[in-house]
């Protein structure tokens, strides 16, 4: 697969979404992004996901104990998380001084590998995460990376795969208090993406 997707030009780098906790709040885990720089990231991705699954399992999802990855982060590269994640919630509960001491923090350990995570998926308070990233990035000098969580390839998958939620989650399609993505996540071209982050 590797070489095949290099012939085609494209660069495949391997990661994983994660949940951190933080040993105060083992019932809140909150979402990172882990990207792997070399072969030593893959070998610490693998010892961090290894040890999740092996002693830190929460209703039966692996969890990332905050202080392993503080310990064990060579050759990776994390991203804050969007709007669900630990700086997110800060921000968009009214505590931008404690986002920006919680992203000094990964900065001062992470340094250049360290990138604040903005999306536009029609979502509520994406944007009010994005003022205040703009605001920590600006700061801090911690880059930002716009991502878009991918669910399906194209907009006409939507409806199906909206259905698809509802039989994993038993629930309706016209039911209102429930998950449900928009026709946003699917797979975005690279100018659909600069056009949306034009600003």
């Amino acid at each position: 697969f590797y070489k095949s997707a290099q012939s085609a030009g494209i660069k495949p780098i391997a990661g994983a979404d994660v949940l951190m906790t933080q040993p105060e709040e083992l019932q809140n885990p909150y979402p990172m992004t882990l990207f792997v720089q070399n072969a030593q990231g893959y070998r610490t991705l693998s010892r961090l996901l290894s040890k999740a699954f092996r002693e830190n399992q929460h209703q039966g999802q692996p969890q990332i104990r905050a202080e392993w990855l503080e310990e064990e982060n060579q050759g990776l590269i994390a991203l804050s998380g969007p709007r669900q994640g630990q700086i997110a919630r800060q921000v968009l509960a009214g505590n931008l001084e404690e986002a920006r001491r919680i992203a000094s923090h990964w900065q001062s350990i992470f340094g250049d590998r360290f990138y604040l995570e903005i999306q536009r998926t029609r979502r509520p308070q994406e944007e009010s995460w994005i003022a205040g990233a703009v605001d920590i990035s600006a700061s801090l000098g911690i880059p930002l990376v716009a991502t878009n969580e991918c669910f399906f390839a194209d907009e006409g998958m939507y409806a199906a795969h909206d259905a698809l939620i509802c039989i994993a989650e038993k629930s309706f399609v016209s039911m209102h208090n429930r998950r449900r993505l928009t026709p946003e996540h699917r797979f975005k071209s690279a100018a659909e993406m600069e056009a949306l982050f034009a600003d």
